[in-house]
């Protein structure tokens, strides 16, 4: 059975639903539809996701995502893997580095002022990180990122 998987939100009084509907293969009758409620993993996940985009200039510990989601810390670490394909602490660090491309895009926030925003202990940490990450030093990203503005003018 192939599915398409849409999610939808409905709303009662106070309390938000979160359901995931799936229809059957193009030819069946899209009127027939089976739902079911998110699973405790799926809304963990998404209750971790949501932390750390909400996060991103702090540290934390798994332990303490694993407590904000709500399940052990090694339940949750092998769901984000498989949600997200990196570990929580991975995640946050690629989090980290595409906020500070976007940060490094407006060209007025100083590279020192982008690394102490986004918690790096110094701007060499901030550059090893983003090397790292992006495969390429945040100097040269932003250069990359003005000749193409300069190109598009």
């Amino acid at each position: 059975m192939n599915s398409t998987v849409l999610s939808v939100q409905r709303s009662d009084q106070q309390n938000i639903h979160r359901y995931r509907v799936g229809f059957d293969a193009p030819g069946d009758n899209p009127d027939l539809v089976w739902v079911r409620p998110l699973n405790l993993g799926e809304r963990a996940v998404r209750r971790a996701i949501a932390f750390v985009h909400d996060n991103l200039g702090e540290r934390f510990t798994s332990d303490e995502l694993a407590s904000i989601a709500g399940i052990s810390r090694f339940h949750m670490v092998r769901l984000f893997r498989v949600a997200t394909g990196c570990s929580p602490m991975e995640y946050h660090m690629r989090q980290r580095v595409e906020r500070s491309k976007q940060l490094l895009m407006r060209n007025d926030v100083p590279m020192c002022e982008i690394a102490a925003t986004l918690g790096f202990c110094d701007q060499s940490h901030f550059t090893r990180t983003f090397r790292r990450v992006a495969g390429m030093s945040p100097g040269q990203y932003a250069r990359s990122v003005a000749g193409l503005r300069e190109v598009m003018k």
